[in-house]
């Protein structure tokens, strides 16, 4: 038996453009999605795991050099510099590094309408910020308008919360204490805390 002879261009063989494939969906509906597509999702999937993870890599790194940055601005420096009965020094390298009293505060919740209360005794109301809530079940838009304007002539029955700014109320606080009021500092969550603060020499930058 006699074999067929082949050409050469019959044992050339052409690439086969990539098939579509079908995708099934929640709704039994088909899409065709071609190899490239799924490739470039894949691709795209493959750097959105990866930045997820850059991000908490990054984010574990700071919360870790932001611990060891409080640890010696506020005690390994503030020591090495009252251990040799100083304040304040300069040095050679051009470095002046000084040493002061920052007030840290922070209103916990179960605290915060005494210290509104405090402030508002003290005039300091306008640190309160007053926000209303008016509850409406699902579908009473017309009602939420109409009371807004009643509001108890209504017969809702509104909730008020109050927030201060706690930026402000540390500038407050530290005011009045300048002014020898007996300021709670227990009840605003607040405390001063030694820190010390590195100023560059002229022309030196961060290393």
């Amino acid at each position: 038996m006699k074999k067929k002879a082949t050409s050469k261009k019959q044992l050339t063989k052409r690439k086969a453009a990539p098939k579509p494939t079908a995708m099934d969906f929640e709704d039994d509906s088909e899409v065709i999605v071609t190899n490239e597509q799924l490739s470039e999702i894949s691709q795209l999937a493959e750097r959105q795991v990866y930045l997820e993870d850059v991000i908490a890599r990054i984010s574990d790194k700071l919360a870790k050099a932001t611990k060891a940055l409080n640890d010696i601005s506020q005690k390994a420096l503030p020591e090495a510099l009252e251990a040799i009965g100083l304040k304040e020094i300069t040095l050679q390298t051009g470095e002046t590094i000084k040493v002061g009293e920052k007030l840290y505060a922070s209103i916990s919740q179960k605290n915060k309408p005494e210290a509104i209360k405090w402030l508002v005794q003290h005039k300091q109301q306008s640190l309160v910020k007053a926000t209303v809530f008016l509850p409406f079940d699902k579908g009473d838009v017309k009602e939420a308008r109409a009371a807004m304007a009643l509001l108890r002539k209504g017969g809702y029955k509104p909730a008020m919360d109050n927030n201060v700014n706690t930026t402000q109320v540390k500038a407050v606080i530290q005011e009045m204490l300048q002014q020898g009021v007996n300021v709670p500092l227990e009840l605003f969550g607040a405390h001063f805390a030694r820190q010390s603060v590195v100023v560059l020499g002229k022309g030196k930058k961060a290393t």
